[in-house]
């Protein structure tokens, strides 16, 4: 039931005994999306297999079992759920409860421990999906139009709202209805609502009508749970230090615009996601502070669908570093989600906030010792660089009549990789585009591992980019469609591209210099607003990104 963490911390947190959180911590024979359900077993359908799934024998008798051995060893344990003290045994309680209620059926439910069996002809949660009936009966204002509630829709009168008016006796009288009715109506967790009053004197005039009074158990009247406010934990201020000093980036917050969001401050000061909202306390990024400290910039990457810290982390990997899950999460302290289940659409750091250290060049004469400090010559040996075209490298990267490609090391940004290889900045950003005008986009499309052209031809206006694309001059015939591709593209395309292994659509869409809402128009593959950019952006499939027309 819980993560993989040290009890003794565990139990302090949540402020129950050790044994407490022993009997909580159990693991049961059962599908555990199915008992998830089966907590609020009224919001979804039910199909017979889930059902039969959910109620066999070792699950029912484990949860049961379970449920028995919390209330004996949470009795004098609670928790805090939505700013209220409740008992530690409604953890497992509200399992069993749900069970109970999936688990009847037409044979079984006058047996108070009992479960189904091999002769139990319906589960009565499948039956009651099928009953038709009404929340009351609305009178004919056409006819009748002095009638109250033709007036006043909420004045009803009692045989109008009356259950065994309601439905025809041979649901009303049903087993599985009576059983269904008393399963709820004696659930501890009914609410202290006019509801549950009206559902229980309803349940006593059914079981009158249909003459089923002596055939179930007499109703228990209960003590109201006492469920008391929790009082906010107490704000130690004397270990505050007054002269805090932000190491990292201070952001004033007037400064920001009143229309900022979390993602539109990760890109605007290149950090993540959770970085932010810890930051602004606040799930939003809004604030009332004056003024909030944010880490260092980094690079930073969106979180995928399914994706996971072990897929992420080899992702950020590099033949020359590998990136380990210890090193993702120390690079984010707040991300989103559990490891197995990251939250997608948010911002990660790919890199390390602040940049990894980059030493001096050693002084000029020293010898050539394979760049290294203690002797090294002009240290160029620490920078990866060829004249042949390499790999991994991204579309938009000036592959024609480039001299010279560098590789990027993990934690570099633009400006220290131009500067490394002595490069003005704006000649960097011409000959390779991806990065976007004036390196707009180098917080997101300057990857480690990947290389970019540092000795490019005079002009980046004839050369061409790595992803192949073809365009087509206009003529009276269709230009030749490149292949592979997939269905779902618009007949009039004159111009195609294929995608890398790294792109995201709107990604995709900024390199090739069009909007996502045309990418989306030209590919209907993509979905509508691009909700199928995750499943059928295709690395080496062309795309449509100009039309003819």
């Amino acid at each position: 039931m819980y993560p993989t963490v040290d009890p003794v911390s565990l139990a302090t947190a949540l402020n129950i005994s050790m044994d407490c959180l022993d009997a909580l911590n159990t693991t049961l024979p059962c599908d555990p999306i199915l008992l998830d359900m089966a907590q609020t077993v009224e919001n979804y359908w039910w199909e017979a297999d889930n059902v039969t799934t959910l109620c066999n024998a070792s699950c029912f008798v484990a949860v049961q079992d379970w449920d028995a051995d919390v209330q004996a060893r949470c009795y004098y344990d609670t928790l805090v759920a939505y700013n209220t003290i409740v008992p530690a045994s409604s953890v497992s309680g509200r399992y069993w409860d749900g069970v109970q209620f999936a688990c009847l059926t037409s044979g079984n439910a006058t047996e108070p421990d009992g479960w189904y069996s091999d002769d139990d002809t319906s589960w009565c949660i499948i039956d009651s999906q099928n009953w038709v009936g009404s929340d009351f009966i609305k009178p004919n204002c056409t006819t009748d139009p002095t009638n109250a509630f033709c007036s006043d829709p909420t004045n009803l009168d009692v045989e109008s709202t009356r259950i065994a008016n309601l439905y025809g006796n041979d649901v009303l009288c049903s087993e599985c209805f009576i059983q269904t009715m008393y399963q709820r109506v004696i659930s501890p967790y009914l609410p202290d609502h006019d509801f549950s009053d009206y559902l229980i004197g309803e349940y006593l005039d059914i079981l009158d009508v249909c003459n089923y009074t002596n055939a179930m158990p007499e109703l228990i009247i209960r003590a109201l749970p006492d469920y008391s406010m929790a009082m906010p934990p107490p704000v130690n201020l004397t270990n505050v230090a007054s002269d805090t000093v932000c190491t990292g980036q201070t952001i004033v917050t007037s400064t920001l615009s009143p229309n900022a969001n979390c993602n539109s401050l990760s890109q605007a000061f290149n950090a993540a996601t959770g970085d932010v909202q810890t930051a602004t306390g606040n799930t939003n990024c809004t604030t009332l502070k004056t003024s909030f400290c944010l880490q260092q910039p980094c690079t930073l990457r969106l979180v995928p669908n399914n994706a996971t810290c072990d897929s992420l982390s080899a992702s950020f990997s590099t033949a020359n570093l590998t990136v380990t899950s210890v090193q993702l999460l120390n690079w984010n302290p707040n991300i989103n989600g559990l490891c197995d289940s990251l939250t997608v659409g948010d911002y990660v750091c790919a890199s390390v906030p602040g940049g990894s250290y980059v030493p001096p060049v050693p002084p000029a004469g020293s010898a050539n010792d394979g760049g290294q400090q203690r002797g090294g010559g002009d240290g160029s040996a620490a920078l990866n660089k060829t004249t042949s075209i390499p790999s991994p490298i991204q579309s938009g990267v000036t592959t024609a009549g480039c001299k010279l490609f560098g590789q990027a090391p993990a934690g570099d940004y633009c400006y220290n990789f131009a500067q490394e290889f002595n490069i003005p900045l704006d000649q960097f950003y011409l000959w390779n585009p991806v990065l976007g005008a004036g390196g707009a986009k180098c917080s997101t499309n300057f990857w480690a591992g990947n290389w970019y052209c540092v000795s490019g031809p005079a002009s980046a206006a004839s050369s061409t980019s790595t992803s192949t694309s073809t365009t087509a001059t206009p003529t009276s015939t269709a230009p030749a469609v490149p292949s592979p591709t997939q269905t779902g593209i618009t007949p009039n395309c004159n111009k195609w591209a294929a995608a890398s292994g790294t792109d995201y659509c709107y990604i995709f869409a900024q390199e090739h210099g069009i909007t996502t809402d045309q990418l989306y128009a030209w590919n209907t593959v993509l979905g509508s607003g691009g909700s199928n950019c995750s499943t059928s952006l295709w690395k080496g499939y062309y795309y449509c990104i100009g039309v003819s027309g």
